[in-house]
């Protein structure tokens, strides 16, 4: 009895419109946590628009892998929708690998007014927004007026460490937030569901020293102006590494550019030749995984 195979061995990401360069930097750096838009518009503006800093990954088999890869077309309220693939080049890392670092699967969910979850969900950020939108300014204010904690009166205290537990409760919340994903797109009815995500995203919380947060651009606007800095950052402090063992697959567009991947491991100096010995067999092509698998 054949089993048909709806999860890979393997989690694989592609590079998109960087293609081959950014497969090459990946192979030498990492890979690079970078600032995602989740929600907002794709769920009809029910859930107000985040910005994460995240690196993603697909748990799809390669004989299914073609439309991840190269688009695909669908229809939507009667009219055909294409979209493009995410690249003809990409690296596919063990589980282990992922699990290790902490990638987790992301949680999928439908929004609908019967939905208990996504109720909760809304009602949970807007409730937590409302009270920052009111009590920021009034922080804010205290600070100004009394620079020093211990110049705070009493009642101002408790203020005080109200917001703050709150906030610990927001971090938490969004870390948890960063791993949810519309089942659908609101705009265009795209199934994010097909893309069977991994991810892995940056905590915002004392483990992190809390240098890399979540934005929200209708809270925290200025964070927006800052995303150059925390680029910076995340490639000096927050780059997702792994080992020659580690990767599964390499995955280039054609023969002609197997040859070009292993010279430039080798002018990396990250790689010795007994590893590129073992990752030689580990690159295939379009071609193949079109054909062969």
């Amino acid at each position: 009895m054949n089993i048909v195979t709806i999860s890979a061995k393997a989690l694989f990401h592609f590079t998109g419109r960087g293609e081959k360069e950014v497969l090459k930097k990946i192979l030498s750096n990492g890979f690079r946590p970078s600032y995602c838009k989740e929600f907002g518009e794709c769920t009809g503006g029910r859930i107000t628009e985040s910005q994460i800093p995240m690196v993603c990954f697909c748990d799809i088999p390669l004989s299914s892998i073609r439309s991840h890869m190269l688009g695909h077309s669908w229809e939507h309220n009667g009219e055909k929708v294409e979209a493009e693939g995410y690249g003809s080049y990409g690296l596919g890392m063990t589980k282990e690998w992922g699990k290790a670092n902490g990638l987790n699967p992301v949680l999928y969910f439908h929004y609908d007014d019967n939905s208990t979850y996504i109720k909760s969900m809304v009602d949970a950020q807007s409730i937590l927004y409302d009270f920052f939108r009111l009590y920021d300014p009034l922080v804010k204010q205290s600070f100004s007026k009394y620079p020093l904690i211990s110049q705070l009166p009493n009642h101002t205290r408790e203020i005080l460490n109200m917001y703050f537990a709150m906030k610990r409760v927001m971090e938490r919340v969004q870390n948890c937030f960063s791993y949810n994903k519309p089942y659908e797109d609101k705009r265009d009815g795209r199934l994010y569901y097909n893309e069977r995500e991994w991810r892995f995203t940056i905590p915002y919380d004392q483990a992190t020293n809390y240098e890399i947060p979540v934005i929200f651009p209708s809270l925290y606007p200025e964070l927006l102006e800052k995303k150059h800095e925390l680029m910076k950052l995340i490639e000096e402090k927050y780059m997702l590494k792994f080992t020659p063992h580690d990767i599964k697959y390499i995955i280039v567009k054609d023969e002609n550019d197997i040859e070009d991947i292993i010279e430039y491991m080798r002018s990396t100096g990250k790689y010795s030749e007994d590893q590129i010995k073992m990752l030689y067999p580990r690159i295939i092509t379009n071609r193949q995984i079109l054909e062969d698998f």
